[in-house]
């Protein structure tokens, strides 16, 4: 009677799970249709404003996304100095609670809402019903994501300079990357570096 009533109670687990999911999907779905933004797209430098329905700057944080992309372009500092400075100085980022980490000032760096493009439907969870099953975060292709626009917080001109000197940055790292480990990569005892 324990093991039936334990059976019950994750079927019923479940379906409330399945229920809640189907429940999320509809309201995205129309969030979609409808090109809305709520305060789920909040980002550094923004707020939704609920009375308005709009995004806005958030003038805190968006002085410190401009500093960003001034340090990244016209000061030559990396993604690891700009953090530096940022942690130095005690500035905090999205939220006034964290350290801006160098991962977050690349992500804040690529991010076209900075120039009026914000997008959502980026991604998707896919989601794996079953007793310890894991749901999955995918990407979506580019097509389907949605843009709205948003108030810019840096002009285009400055945005693509960071765009082309952090691909450039990109290519010579990979380039140092495999030049390093070319001539290792397949030197070793395991079963497979003599049939490469």
């Amino acid at each position: 009677s324990h093991v039936m009533m334990s059976n019950m109670t994750a079927s019923i687990d479940e379906s409330i799970s399945l229920m809640q999911h189907v429940k999320a999907v509809d309201a995205h779905e129309r969030k979609c249709r409808e090109k809305r933004l709520n305060s789920n797209n909040n980002t550094m430098g923004y707020r939704f404003n609920k009375l308005t329905g709009q995004m806005e700057i958030y003038e805190p944080e968006a002085v410190l996304v401009r500093k960003m992309f001034e340090m990244r372009v016209y000061e030559d500092k990396g993604c690891t100095a700009i953090a530096k400075y940022f942690g130095e100085k005690g500035l905090m980022g999205y939220g006034g609670n964290k350290y801006i980490t160098e991962t977050a000032i690349l992500k804040y760096l690529r991010n076209t809402a900075y120039i009026g493009k914000m997008y959502f439907n980026k991604g998707y969870t896919e989601f794996n019903n079953g007793i310890g099953g894991k749901s999955v975060r995918r990407e979506r292709p580019k097509e389907e994501w949605i843009c709205v626009p948003v108030p810019p917080i840096v002009s285009e001109e400055i945005f693509y300079l960071a765009q082309q000197i952090l691909d450039e940055n990109g290519k010579r790292l990979k380039a140092k990357t495999d030049a390093k480990t070319a001539p290792t990569r397949f030197v070793g005892s395991h079963i497979f570096a003599s049939k490469v």
